[in-house]
């Protein structure tokens, strides 16, 4: 007994919101009215017709001598209503259902011989609208990706056409619920839509929608090493006012150039960078691949000495681990590369002369230089000196110096003591008046 009695519980509980919904639809309503011509008089023998949304007419009649019509017994659904004259013209109407509180309808046409737009009744005494709400767009839904906006919307099944607007502009005009788009990075896109059906049946404009497309996310970067300093450079990305420089997932920098210097890094260290591009409307793109970079290795400036030699200069400095070889300057100009570390210079005497090394990597970077080291060998004395007198002179002579640029001549008094008497370009001097 008790199954039987949960088996009607049962029923009673999903049936019943179904029978109740249903019996709301079923009320059936009336349609009537009164159709006039422009000077407010009633016109008979109107043609007026009950048609489905395919404009097929399941029902028909005509208006009385006081121009009234009326059609009983109508489900509250989807319909046009149309009333024709010969002389007059004719005026078309849509009739929409709603969801609940469906009742009758008393109308008034007036047919004056023009063209007259579609207006859109309820089923109550609301005023019509020139707008279908049926039509209205209520929402656009936006997607975007770098350089793209993407729009979409629910489609309304009596919608025969949809037309987008792109700030005020018409970009688009079709039957698909959806648009793609390729647009400028950083600039603000506004859309509205509007759908339409047949016989110029506009729903109202939708409420704006903006939105913005990311940029493309830079390319073509390269990093070139230069000692412990690394320089990145990419291609321009269309819309990019800015980039942002991460190193090793932490940004470092923002700049407005597509290249940049990264400098006083450490020696011989990987390093990992990304770029993203920022638009006018400081939205950031996705990150860039992330590029690997190892800074060079430490080549010191060599320390310079000199080991005696009284024949020419030579040179020595110690080694450096990862140079390739040596650049040796002097007095400012380079005069020489060895791959060794020492180097002999074979100078005029009597003159001095500075000197500096460098080293030079694998990657042709040249180190600092070294310390200065500055050296001069000094002249060897004259050799050979013959003097040949006469009565009131005397003649000198003595083998001539390579090195030298003159020579000065002394006299000697007494013990250490010399007198200074002249001087001579060549290796040959008089000494005149002799006591």
């Amino acid at each position: 007994m008790s199954r039987h009695f949960l088996s009607i519980k049962i029923l009673i509980i999903f049936f019943f919101p179904i029978i109740l919904f249903s019996s709301l639809l079923a009320n059936n309503v009336t349609i009537s009215g009164r159709v006039n011509n422009s000077e407010g008089n009633p016109l008979k023998k109107v043609n007026v017709t009950i048609r489905n949304l395919k404009d097929e007419i399941f029902m028909e009649t005509t208006t009385n001598r006081k121009g009234q019509f009326r059609f009983e017994d109508l489900k509250p659904r989807f319909y046009y209503l149309v009333a024709s004259d010969l002389g007059y013209g004719s005026k078309r109407i849509k009739i929409n259902p709603r969801k609940k509180k469906n009742s009758d309808l008393d109308l008034v046409f007036e047919l004056n011989g023009k063209d007259q737009a579609v207006e859109c009744y309820l089923y109550n005494s609301s005023p019509p609208t020139l707008k279908d709400p049926i039509l209205q767009i209520k929402k656009i839904n936006v997607k975007s990706r770098a350089e793209y906006i993407s729009l979409s919307w629910k489609d309304i099944k009596q919608a025969k056409l949809y037309t987008l607007y792109e700030n005020g502009e018409k970009i688009y005009s079709g039957e698909e619920a959806r648009y793609e788009k390729k647009v400028t990075p950083g600039i603000e896109y506004c859309y509205t839509l509007k759908a339409s059906s047949d016989f110029g049946i506009e729903g109202d404009l939708s409420s704006p929608t903006c939105a913005s497309a990311k940029t493309k996310i830079p390319r073509n970067i390269k990093i070139d090493t230069y000692q412990n300093s690394l320089s990145l450079i990419w291609s321009y990305v269309n819309g990019a006012v800015a980039y942002n420089i991460f190193r090793d997932d932490k940004k470092i920098a923002t700049i407005n150039d597509t290249v940049f210097q990264d400098i006083n890094l450490e020696y011989d260290k990987e390093y990992y960078y990304k770029i993203t591009a920022v638009d006018g409307l400081n939205k950031e793109s996705d990150f860039s691949i992330e590029l690997k970079a190892l800074t060079h290795q430490l080549v010191e400036a060599p320390i310079l000495s000199s080991i005696d030699n009284k024949k020419n200069i030579t040179l020595i400095w110690n080694n450096i681990e990862g140079a390739e070889y040596y650049n040796i300057y002097r007095d400012g100009i380079l005069i020489k590369k060895e791959k060794g570390n020492s180097f002999i210079d074979k100078v005029k005497r009597g003159q001095q002369y500075c000197y500096q090394v460098s080293c030079v990597d694998q990657y042709q970077i040249e180190s600092d230089k070294s310390n200065q080291y500055c050296k001069k060998l000094f002249l060897k004395p004259p050799t050979g000196l013959v003097a040949d007198a006469d009565v009131n002179s005397m003649n000198l002579s003595w083998d001539p110096e390579e090195d030298a640029s003159y020579y000065m001549i002394y006299e000697k008094l007494s013990g250490d003591e010399y007198k200074y008497i002249g001087e001579s370009t060549t290796s040959y001097y008089r000494v005149k008046s002799l006591d």
